[in-house]
């Protein structure tokens, strides 16, 4: 009886035993740091908890991340480049979308006025070219003294924006004068001067020209005038302005030989000079003056330089000059323009 009893104790016992080391081994302890504080079920601080890396105050993802959405200068901020105040894109990008200074294409005509005028380069501009014309000489006593046509002169001249030029537009020479007149067409053309008598004459046509200044030294592009008829038994057609040289006037008698045209060096030389007919050549700039009697004379055509005069016949044509400095691809034509002259300026 007592040995059953005994053994039956001892049977508890060791059944009370297991069931403790059961339950420590099913968690209910927290000695086991890979089972029951396992990092990734309670304080594992990289996946469910302060994990700064994903959900937390991550300066990478979601937070103050200086890179992505936050004050980021290069994408959404302050990008000097991109969309702020980009000055070469769409601020006061002055080739673009600005004050753009680059001018738009433009011309303007000039026609005779009998003065000076003036031009001032347009904003932007460094180019102008040029076309101009030379007066027509007037006519003498009849069909067969008309005056010589005015040249063609055509230059690309170098400029500065803002600058101001002068611009001369020949005036044409009057026709069957009478009576003393020294100065022809304006601009050079070359007159009249009575000796003892009234045959009727023409004028001397002025040149065409644009000036950086005021004299005939500051000239960039000449057009030539025409030179003026003179008696008609002489045949004395005026010869035309333009071409480099100047064309001579007409006679048909070799005693009493026209004037001749102006060249780039010099002025036309006279034709015929006697006593008390003190006849010119043309000069720089300016035609020469032909003295007359009961028989008229032509007076010489104004140009680079001036056509010369002679004895009762026709006078010789101003040439025209596209060689100034900066002035590039420059050509002459003679004998283009009636009437009055005329200046074209474009860019």
């Amino acid at each position: 009886m007592t040995s059953r009893l005994t053994s039956l104790l001892v049977l508890l016992l060791a059944l009370s035993l297991g069931g403790c080391l059961s339950l420590r081994g099913r968690g209910g302890g927290d000695d086991d740091d890979d089972a029951n504080d396992d990092d990734s079920a309670l304080d594992d601080d990289d996946a469910t908890g302060d994990d700064d890396d994903a959900t937390g105050d991550d300066d990478d993802a979601t937070g103050d991340d200086d890179d992505a959405t936050g004050d980021d200068d290069d994408a959404t901020g302050d990008d000097d480049d991109a969309t702020g105040d980009d000055d070469d894109a769409t601020g006061d990008d002055d080739d673009a979308t600005g004050d753009d200074d680059d001018a738009s294409p433009g011309t303007i005509t000039f026609s005779y006025t009998g003065g000076v005028q003036s031009f001032a380069v347009p904003s932007g501009v460094t180019t102008l070219f040029v076309d101009a014309y030379g007066a027509a000489g007037g006519d003498g006593d009849s069909v067969l003294a008309v005056g010589g046509l005015g040249g063609y002169a055509y230059g690309e001249v170098a400029v500065t924006p803002g600058e101001t030029l002068e611009v001369y537009v020949g005036g044409s020479g009057a026709s069957l004068v009478t009576s003393t007149t020294p100065v022809g067409g304006f601009n050079g053309g070359g007159g009249i001067i009575q000796c003892c008598g009234s045959g009727a004459s023409g004028l001397g046509g002025g040149g065409s020209d644009i000036r950086r200044g005021s004299t005939f030294s500051d000239r960039l592009l000449v057009a030539g005038g025409g030179g003026g008829g003179g008696w008609g038994d002489r045949d004395g057609d005026g010869g035309d302005g333009g071409g480099l040289i100047g064309g001579d006037g007409f006679s048909n008698d070799p005693g009493f030989p026209a004037g001749n045209g102006g060249t780039q060096t010099a002025g036309g030389a006279v034709g015929w000079t006697g006593s008390g007919y003190p006849n010119t050549p043309g000069s720089f700039g300016e035609g020469g003056v032909c003295y007359i009697d009961g028989a008229g004379c032509g007076g010489g055509g104004g140009g680079w330089y001036g056509g010369g005069t002679g004895g009762f016949a026709g006078a010789g044509g101003g040439s025209s000059y596209v060689a100034a400095p900066g002035t590039t691809n420059g050509s002459t034509l003679a004998g283009q323009q009636s009437g009055h002259g005329e200046i074209t300026i474009s860019w």
